[in-house]
């Protein structure tokens, strides 16, 4: 004995249907559909960031402005162009670095003090823009921690983190 006309269950289960159907089509069962990815777009990728900078001092403008050339070693071994832009105690880094594979720009604001000969800043780096396999390249780029030498204006860095890809 059926408690609706047949026409209204057949309705009600169609419904069911479709609604399970389109429920799992947007993962919201937690099935593995946010594994692949959907048409039109990349999986993003990360890589560990571990690098070693060594420039020197090219120009400057009086002992704000310090423009520095030199060389990353580690994860991208890369040549480097390094502005640094002095102001108390802080300083804005803008940096481009010419990778094997592409080129990554980006900037960022350390802390910076003076501790006899040398100056030390930290702080934290973004991407701006990039090109080559790094096109895609965006948010934070890590975290640099060095030293300058006051009497040379040679930096030395460290910069480490976890990129976006």
């Amino acid at each position: 004995m059926s408690f609706c006309p047949r026409w209204k269950c057949d309705l009600v289960v169609l419904v069911a249907v479709l609604s399970v159907l389109a429920m799992s089509a947007h993962g919201a069962f937690g099935v593995a559909s946010a594994s692949v990815p959907r048409r039109g777009t990349t999986a993003s990728s990360s890589l560990a960031l571990h690098e070693s900078i060594h420039a020197s001092l090219v120009s400057h403008r009086g002992a704000t402005v310090l423009n520095e050339r030199g060389r990353g070693s580690g994860t991208f071994n890369c040549s480097l162009a390094i502005q640094i832009n002095i102001s108390y105690t802080q300083a804005r880094i803008t940096y481009t670095c010419n990778a094997r594979n592409g080129t990554m720009s980006g900037a960022g604001t350390v802390s910076y003090y003076v501790a006899g000969p040398s100056a030390n800043f930290s702080g934290s780096l973004f991407f701006t823009h990039g090109t080559g396999r790094y096109a895609h390249v965006s948010g934070p780029a890590g975290n640099i921690r060095g030293t300058l030498a006051r009497g040379n204006y040679a930096m030395s860095a460290v910069v480490t983190g976890r990129i976006k890809l």
